[in-house]
């Protein structure tokens, strides 16, 4: 199965990696970059209104993803880590680093809605809501899709003896329905992850 690297990911498919996220990010969120990354800054239903099915998204294959894709992380001065929707509060002074591997990424996108219907809403928005613009969406970014991986394998480097299951099963949460399966000391598999986007893309405003 072939296998990409997470930057080398994010840069051939355009994706902006989201520092800190939670469910409510879906296709429509107004982004805003600050100087540690992506974050969360409103909706568009906010700003344009509409009702629930003139906002609807759907979970799909994100077709252009083939076999796996891994990014690693050191764990050097760590004491928790929050990532693809798994948060570990403890636990992690003896290991030194972990490596992610991500399978069946799937994208959420708007069902009703597209950019090309977005963008004449938006300029007729700027033009009669200048201040309102210029507070809200000036320079933001507009998450066309969110990305997900429906399956992650966490695999920790510690020292041979290390027993991580031991020292953070008690520290380990996971999202909605997420179910955790360790596979040996060192690394578990997190399935059910489609409810925490790890990233978006989009265009800026």
């Amino acid at each position: 199965m072939a296998q990409i690297n997470f930057p080398q990911f994010l840069r051939r498919y355009g994706i902006k990696m989201l520092i800190t996220s939670t469910p409510d990010i879906v296709p429509g969120t107004i982004i805003e970059r600050r100087r540690k990354g992506y974050f969360k800054y409103g909706h568009l239903r906010e700003v344009l209104g509409g009702d629930d099915k003139s906002w609807r998204y759907r979970l799909q294959p994100a077709n252009f993803i083939y076999g796996s894709v891994e990014r690693s992380l050191s764990l050097a001065s760590r004491t928790r880590l929050n990532e693809f929707g798994v948060i570990i509060g403890g636990g992690l002074n003896r290991a030194r680093s972990v490596r992610f591997d991500l399978q069946n990424v799937q994208a959420r996108i708007l069902t009703n809605r597209s950019k090309l219907s977005l963008i004449p809403e938006l300029f007729a928005f700027r033009r009669d809501n200048r201040r309102a613009w210029n507070k809200t969406l000036n320079d933001k970014w507009v998450a066309d899709y969110t990305y997900y991986a429906t399956e992650v394998r966490f695999t920790f480097e510690a020292e041979g003896g290390v027993d991580l299951e031991a020292d953070i099963a008690d520290e380990l949460v996971v999202s909605g329905s997420a179910l955790v399966e360790w596979k040996n000391k060192k690394s578990f598999v997190v399935a059910n992850t489609a409810e925490v986007p790890f990233g978006f893309s989009g265009w800026k405003l």
